[in-house]
């Protein structure tokens, strides 16, 4: 039985950690920073919607980006054939 290799079964690189780190920090900034110095309610509301939405949709588009396995079955037939041989 081949083990399904994605973003998280394997050590996390670079840019993984980078954007663990700012997209909550963009997150606060934003809402803690920006949105408060607004004046009028109507633009909060409608900029706060906007931005809660597309950063929703990043993170959603981030975990199906690192769950999907990239890696091609025939790959991993040849890995897992490799791994056996070497192994015995």
């Amino acid at each position: 039985m081949l083990r399904k290799i994605n973003s998280f079964t394997q050590k996390p690189s670079i840019a993984q950690i980078t954007s663990y780190i700012m997209i909550p920090l963009d997150i606060v900034v934003f809402y803690s920073c920006v949105i408060p110095n607004l004046s009028d309610s109507l633009t909060m509301i409608v900029l706060a919607s906007v931005f809660g939405a597309i950063t929703l949709a990043l993170v959603i588009s981030t975990l199906v980006c690192s769950i999907h396995d990239p890696t091609d079955s025939i790959v991993n037939e040849y890995r897992e054939v490799r791994r056996l041989k070497y192994v015995l």
